[in-house]
């Protein structure tokens, strides 16, 4: 039966998730697990091209007729994943005007969540795994929508979650008073759960703390805790992935075994060269070709 895996933020947008699940689709994919990927994003906009980048930040091309933000750019080169696997709460609207009939009462909770299913789950069975990026951070208001998807989900599907969340350092000590509120207010049934922690002044976080925030979430099916430090480039993130990450993917399919991905080796430049970006400019919007 096909397993759903949900990755999601915690406080703060920008935190990795991502970079994070391209890796993991990578992964899966090396180890011979057909992958379908999906990210949502809580926006009401249909076309992320139409969308100010002094808001959303810039947005790359993708195809000949498509833009899409630094996530979908990051997807399209490194998984070969386009815009059809970038779904906005404005997308379901839309496709709900319409495929519905116009007399009947459209809500959220049923509505929303069967369009969702019925365009973007209608060839489940052809996948292993499907694989659900939350954009920006889950639970906020504007994003309650995704909690009755994951719910359906869970529901129906045998349901993972890795929750990435930044970790902050106050007077040399970090806290985990904000990590154990975010997840301990993100639905609780899922199957297993790895907490993914980030410092953003590009440290590992002590085991001690790890330990900490494992035993005091414990009950809510967190298999382990583990921390990415906050490198420079992130296309060399996966150079530094914890082994108990791999574990994590290796327990949801029972292997015996899992695949690594190979180290991207960093080299000095040897010289320096001038490079050119081509530019397209719409409405203060800045496009990068």
């Amino acid at each position: 039966m096909t397993k759903i895996l949900f990755l999601c933020g915690g406080s703060l947008s920008g935190i990795g998730k991502g970079t994070i699940s391209a890796i993991i689709y990578n992964i899966l994919q090396k180890n011979n697990i057909k992958c379908k990927y999906i990210k949502i994003d809580p926006y009401l906009n249909i076309n992320i091209e139409h969308m100010d980048s002094k808001e959303h930040g810039l947005y790359y091309k993708i195809n000949n007729n498509y833009y899409g933000d630094v996530d979908l750019y990051y997807l399209s080169r490194h998984c070969n994943i386009d815009e059809t696997n970038s779904v906005s709460l404005g997308k379901i609207i839309q496709l709900m005007h319409q495929h519905s009939d116009s007399t009947k009462t459209l809500q959220v909770i049923n509505n929303i969540v069967d369009t969702f299913i019925k365009f973007y789950f209608c060839n489940i069975d052809d996948y292993d795994i499907v694989i659900i990026e939350h954009g920006g951070t889950y639970r906020c208001d504007e994003e309650n929508f995704t909690t009755y998807i994951i719910e359906y989900l869970v529901k129906h599907y045998e349901t993972y979650n890795i929750f990435i969340s930044p970790i902050m350092s106050v007077g040399g000590e970090h806290k985990t008073k904000n990590i154990q509120y975010s997840v301990l207010n993100i639905y609780e049934n899922f199957k297993s759960r790895l907490i993914i922690l980030r410092d953003l002044n590009n440290y590992y976080v002590e085991k001690y703390i790890l330990k900490k925030i494992y035993n005091r979430l414990q009950t809510r099916n967190v298999e382990n805790v583990v921390s990415l430090p906050w490198v420079k480039d992130v296309f060399f993130l996966q150079n530094y992935l914890h082994d108990d990450i791999y574990s994590f993917l290796k327990n949801i399919f029972n292997l015996k075994s899992i695949n690594k991905l190979d180290n991207l080796v960093i080299k000095s430049p040897s010289h320096e060269i001038n490079i050119y970006i081509l530019t397209q400019h719409k409405s203060n919007v800045f496009n990068y070709d």
